[in-house]
């Protein structure tokens, strides 16, 4: 309900159709009355969507905080920024492990660290946590990398799940670095920007483009799933123009 009013919201920030923001005021009334007392979301009402997640959590936030963004309506505020609270305080531990669960690590899902860095950007509370989120990027890069470049899916306890799924897994990784590029300066300085960031990103458009092979000698006989397909390659191009920018010097904020 809250992707959906944030869809709403957003275009009636353009087409100003009161419709369409009375419309999504209601699913984020309806979603912040389900909100816990300690500021949690559980996946659904339905008795078997009872269970705390942390990507799922990060969701509501980044549509709570949207909705506020397009509608000028701050009314739920309060909620999002007791949500946040427990989301942050909850989900990662001190090495920098994105929990899945509010009650247990495993399985590590790539999709948690992402999710991450994008809601501290929407938020406006990357530079408060700043410390954390290159901690949990840090500690992704080096146990769910592959040396060919790509991400894996996920840790579970006993085995990992080493896919190379591009829209779950690279794509959004695409587009968690583009925040990290644009917020932190210490993974671009001046000193180490050439053989440390282009080298770094290169491994990992190397493995984008390992990806890309992967899907295409598939297509034959095989039901495409275009809207993926081309979600990624827009974050790989994005990626590229970002690293583009950066090494030439110029502004970092007309990306993500």
């Amino acid at each position: 309900s809250l992707l959906g009013a944030r869809l709403l919201s957003r275009v009636y920030s353009i087409s100003g159709e009161k419709e369409l923001i009375e419309e999504a005021k209601k699913a984020v009334n309806f979603a912040c009355g389900y909100q816990k007392e300690n500021g949690a979301w559980s996946y659904g009402t339905l008795p078997f969507h009872h269970w705390i997640d942390n990507f799922h959590t990060g969701y509501n936030l980044e549509c709570l905080s949207d909705y506020a963004r397009y509608s000028g309506d701050h009314s739920f505020d309060s909620y999002m920024e007791k949500g946040f609270d427990y989301y942050i305080n909850t989900f990662f531990t001190d090495e920098g492990i994105s929990k899945y669960y509010n009650n247990s690590t495993f399985p590590v899902d790539i999709h948690a660290p992402t999710q991450l860095l994008i809601t501290l950007d929407k938020l406006g509370q990357f530079d408060k946590h700043k410390e954390m989120a290159v901690k949990v990027m840090q500690w992704t890069i080096a146990n769910m990398q592959s040396p060919k470049g790509y991400f894996y899916y996920q840790i579970n306890k006993h085995f990992t799940s080493r896919i190379p799924y591009m829209r779950w897994a690279q794509a959004w990784m695409f587009l968690s670095f583009t925040v990290l590029f644009k917020k932190e300066s210490s993974f671009y300085n001046k000193k180490h920007r050439a053989s440390t960031l282009t080298g770094f990103a290169g491994e990992i458009i190397s493995g984008i483009n390992l990806n890309v092979k992967k899907f295409t000698s598939t297509l034959i006989g095989s039901p495409i799933d275009f809207s993926s397909f081309n979600f990624f390659l827009q974050q790989k191009t994005l990626l590229i123009g970002c690293l583009d920018s950066l090494k030439r010097g110029t502004s970092k904020d007309k990306f993500y």
